[in-house]
């Protein structure tokens, strides 16, 4: 895999197929957009977040400990959420940064106050995470998990980023321990992303499950938003 440059900005490029387009992120790109735009907050990701439970006037902190390519935070976000994408990739995170710049500064100003409430950190998650159970940054309110896994899906568009993904970055090989320690830093909840609607053996069971193949949710309460302040 290598980054190159190019007038819409850095792209990751699969150096074993030159044929292949090449995986950018891109928070304008219309069919993006038009999500944002259409789906609200009907989309699983925010029913498993708990946007519907929220009071007038409520904002979660959620945080996105595995960002992949940033769309669920893009979402999360333009739904109201402060978001902290988490990336431990140095080429994922390069791509990221790439395109948080770009969005920022070709954003209208309503698109604009969306991206401020995004931010981007390159490191660990179990490091943010175990750092935030143990009170020394701020602890989110929810916690998303993305784990990757062997690609799965229709379009071509999602097999060739989520193969692209896979071959980066490989299979999650300690789910385990990176659910754990969520489950300790998170306030009220942690949202597992698992398109086969199952967990593996090792994980407790979801408190509840959101969605349904190949957008399915297992959540995991911690404690409920009434009693948010």
């Amino acid at each position: 895999m290598q980054l190159v440059a190019g007038a819409d900005g850095l792209a990751l490029r699969d150096a074993a197929d030159a044929r292949a387009a090449p995986t950018r992120v891109d928070f304008l790109e219309p069919s993006l957009q038009y999500r944002l735009r259409t789906s609200g907050k009907r989309q699983g990701i925010a029913k498993a977040a708990g946007l519907d439970k929220l009071a007038a006037g409520q904002q979660l902190f959620v945080v996105d400990a595995t960002a992949g390519l940033g769309r669920d935070a893009l979402v999360l976000a333009y739904l109201g959420c402060r978001v902290l994408m988490l990336e431990r990739s140095p080429l994922l995170h390069a791509l990221l940064a790439d395109g948080f710049a770009r969005a920022q500064t070709g954003a209208d100003a309503g698109f604009a106050a969306v991206m401020q409430r995004m931010m981007l950190w390159h490191g660990e998650a179990r490091e943010w995470l175990a750092s935030a159970a143990r009170g020394e940054v701020e602890r989110p309110d929810v916690v998303c998990l993305d784990p990757m896994f062997p690609p799965r899906g229709k379009s071509a568009k999602v097999k060739k980023d989520m193969a692209l993904l896979h071959r980066l970055l490989g299979s999650e090989d300690d789910l385990e321990s990176l659910l754990a320690v969520a489950l300790q830093a998170a306030k009220y909840r942690v949202v597992l992303k698992r398109p086969d609607g199952k967990v593996p053996e090792a994980l407790p069971q979801p408190t509840l499950w959101v969605g349904e193949r190949p957008a399915a949710f297992a959540v995991y309460v911690n404690s409920s938003f009434s009693r948010m302040r």
